[in-house]
């Protein structure tokens, strides 16, 4: 039995602009195949020159995206790492800056009533946030700013919210208690 061969109607053989996918644009616009070609390329260009642009946005911006990498520390390496460590109410002065009304101290020099209190990095992935009226234990870094002493959360350190934080009381001892103008007064 031999086999036929059967060629098709050379309106319907396959074109180069059939190969591409647009043999429906030929036959409806009446269009030469040359010119679906390349508007085709061209298409196909400009998808690679978005998906590039996007890549690169990516790469750029790719900070925040990582997020922030700190190591696990222990209680005793955060009290180790901090400037100053304090207990107290949180007042939001701005999207990066609170105002804390001091309770108690464990560490640190001449901690008053009202310490500011700063993100250490605004608007990025290592940013830390207090909530408005919330208490805290505040593992800080400390900074001079016009003589003033400004303390900064510590992205990697530890950050103790009321009434979580009193569990860690017992092991960081009842600190001291700090009065309205300023002094210190030991505990034990």
């Amino acid at each position: 039995m031999e086999a036929s061969c059967v060629r098709p109607h050379p309106r319907f053989e396959p074109t180069a602009a059939q190969s591409l996918g647009v043999s429906s644009l030929v036959r409806s616009s009446g269009g030469s195949s040359a010119t679906l070609v390349s508007y085709r390329i061209g298409a196909i260009m400009k998808s690679i020159q978005a998906a590039l642009i996007l890549i690169a946005s990516f790469i750029l911006n790719a900070k925040p995206l990582f997020g922030c990498v700190c190591p696990v520390i222990t209680l005793r390496q955060g009290i180790a790492s901090a400037d100053a460590i304090f207990s107290g109410a949180a007042k939001r002065l701005s999207d990066s800056e609170w105002l804390v009304e001091v309770e108690r101290t464990w560490k640190g020099e001449r901690i008053v009533k009202e310490v500011t209190v700063r993100d250490p990095a605004p608007m990025t992935s290592c940013s830390r946030r207090l909530d408005d009226g919330g208490r805290y234990i505040i593992f800080a870094r400390v900074k001079t700013d016009r003589g003033q002493p400004v303390y900064y959360l510590d992205a990697c350190n530890w950050l103790l919210k009321y009434p979580e934080a009193e569990k860690f009381i017992r092991k960081m001892g009842k600190g001291r208690i700090v009065h309205p103008l300023g002094r210190e007064e030991k505990r034990n």
